[in-house]
């Protein structure tokens, strides 16, 4: 008997931010997610600061307070691999980040 596995690596495809404007509130939340097979690793960046997120499928960085008043470009990494194939895709997002969101006040005035 013979068994034969074929599997299809799917290029990284549909990385996008979401929501996808430009002004972010301390506290909103920006995800970013990608498609393909096998499911893609995420890495967020932050400024160049590396290991800020990381995960499958997709990721989601919380806006800081050591933001506010600054422009701040935000990369996505999406990559997967099996064998040796692999496939890396980047984009990256320049948000700029206002004062304190109603959630991030909200959570802090009643904590």
């Amino acid at each position: 008997m013979q068994i034969c596995l074929s599997f299809h690596l799917d290029l990284v495809r549909d990385i996008k931010f979401l929501p996808t404007k430009e002004k972010f509130r301390v506290g909103d939340e920006l995800k970013c997610s990608a498609k393909g097979n096998p499911v893609p690793r995420i890495s967020l960046l932050a400024n160049n600061i590396a290991g800020a997120r990381t995960g499958p499928a997709s990721q989601s960085l919380i806006i800081g307070q050591k933001w506010e008043g600054q422009r701040v470009t935000v990369q996505c990494t999406a990559s997967n691999a099996i064998g040796n194939d692999a496939e890396t895709v980047s984009t990256n997002l320049t948000i700029h980040v206002t004062g304190l969101s109603f959630q991030f006040l909200s959570f802090h005035f009643h904590s």
